[in-house]
């Protein structure tokens, strides 16, 4: 799904480069619907990845096309720093931060401290970006 980002902005004190690759992979059944996880953005599966106990997540993709720009997306709206609640939709998102990379370099993204903060995944291909319009928040 094509999302607007009319709230979102840059931050690169955001982006970890300093945490070594995190085990788990997040994933969520939307049954078929636009929310599933791992998404398939662009034809390509992205991957959101959480680290648990070190509350760090990363997004990857699967065979990249050469310009492919790999995302993630950390909500920064102040009702949603420490949330409970899991699973959010875009439309429930305000605003957020970001941590990105072209994939002609490495095919994932700095690591993003997730810590009860609802965190997806996009990617950028041809210009088109597109993002998960699901959102898991860690709660470990």
């Amino acid at each position: 799904m094509t999302v607007a980002a009319p709230a979102a902005h840059a931050d690169s004190s955001a982006c970890n480069q300093a945490f070594a690759d995190v085990p788990g992979e997040v994933e969520y059944n939307g049954n078929g619907r636009d929310v599933n996880l791992p998404a398939t953005l662009h034809g390509k599966k992205v991957h959101l990845k959480n680290g648990r106990a070190f509350n760090q997540s990363y997004a990857t993709v699967d065979n990249p096309s050469r310009g492919d720009i790999i995302s993630i997306d950390r909500a920064t709206d102040s009702d949603k720093l420490n949330t409970t609640k899991k699973w959010w939709r875009t439309d429930e998102i305000r605003g957020w931060e970001y941590c990105q990379a072209n994939t002609d370099s490495k095919w994932r993204t700095p690591t993003m401290n997730n810590w009860h903060r609802p965190m997806r995944v996009c990617l950028r291909h041809n210009g088109a970006l597109q993002c998960s319009n699901i959102w898991y928040a860690d709660q470990s």
